[in-house]
């Protein structure tokens, strides 16, 4: 289950999902993770601060007691294991949600695009996404990385092709 999207409800009726990152000694760690707002039900992001150097930020990795989990609910296998964790908070909200697909391509593996891939944009893609992880600040990581998804998915859904 580590590094899978999951989404868990508590005894307490608060919903979460995220990716896994670790369980040890009772406690569930998750990365990526938003809470599900009961008045709107819109996914928001978790609100648990952390102190660092006397300045509040946003913990990146939430740990939860798993005493407190009632239950934990897994994307279905035929979505395979590229399912995101937006797609897996959708389906929660939404179960008719289709997940959109993108091109095989194995660029980056040394080997050459696919060829269906639209290389020039999979490759500018890319890049955006690598500059936001050796950017250093994990907030502004995080959001070019939902902005970097919200992209990906509009692209597919007027037909590029990328994976």
């Amino acid at each position: 289950m580590i590094n899978e999207p999951v989404i868990v409800e508590f005894t307490s009726g608060e919903v979460f999902g995220g990716y896994v990152d670790d369980y040890e000694s009772g406690v569930f760690w998750l990365y990526d993770c938003k809470r599900l707002s009961k008045k709107d039900h819109e996914w928001r992001n978790h609100g648990f601060m952390i102190k660092i150097d006397r300045k509040k930020i946003e913990d990146s990795m939430p740990g939860f007691y798993v005493n407190a989990i009632r239950n934990l609910l897994t994307v279905k296998s035929e979505y395979g294991d590229e399912v995101s964790v937006g797609d897996a908070l959708q389906f929660y909200i939404d179960p008719h949600h289709k997940p959109l697909r993108g091109i095989d391509c194995q660029w980056g593996y040394r080997k050459n695009h696919g060829a269906m891939c639209d290389a020039k944009l999979h490759e500018a893609l890319s890049f955006v996404l690598t500059e936001a992880r050796t950017n250093g600040d994990r907030e502004m990581e995080r959001k070019i990385r939902e902005s970097w998804a919200y992209v990906r998915r509009r692209l597919i859904m007027y037909g590029a092709k990328i994976p």
